[in-house]
């Protein structure tokens, strides 16, 4: 993985988690109001969802973009991604979800532009992210980091 592909991910990384403390921070009093047993205004119980969803949908990539990403340590797989020999990487079918992968992303990135999910700096920070965090996972897998020679 070179340098740009690490600073990617680990700016995915801190948006997703901005993000997540984005959204749990404006939800915690809604969820405190409804624990002391107060009565929510009208639309703040559809604005709670919202905010879990959206924090949800952030875990979900970050912790892509930290496992898929950067290689961390995924918690529930059985084989070790780092014990797998080179002619496991680079299958077939590897390539060919890493295609597949690459055209989801085209696609992503249009909905998110679509729905305006994108950050201040213009980047896709919704579908993108996510599908971006495991394209770049297994584009390193599959054929190395950029500049490597197997690409």
């Amino acid at each position: 993985m070179t340098n740009n592909d690490t600073q990617d991910a680990l700016d995915g990384a801190a948006r997703a988690i901005q993000t997540i403390q984005h959204g749990v921070g404006r939800a915690l009093p809604l969820v405190q109001a409804l624990i002391e047993g107060r009565t929510l205004q009208p639309g703040q119980q559809d604005r709670l969802v919202g905010l879990l969803a959206d924090s949800a949908r952030a875990a979900g990539s970050a912790s892509e973009l930290l496992v898929y990403g950067l290689g961390a340590a995924n918690p529930g797989l059985r084989v070790d991604r780092d014990t797998l020999p080179l002619e496991l990487l680079n299958t077939s079918a590897s390539r060919t979800l890493h295609a597949m992968l690459q055209e989801c992303l085209v696609l992503a990135r249009e909905l998110d532009q679509e729905r305006g999910w994108v950050d201040s700096d213009g980047e896709c920070i919704g579908w993108a992210e996510t599908i971006g965090a495991l394209e770049l996972g297994l584009r390193c897998e599959v054929f190395g980091a950029r500049g490597g020679g197997r690409e």
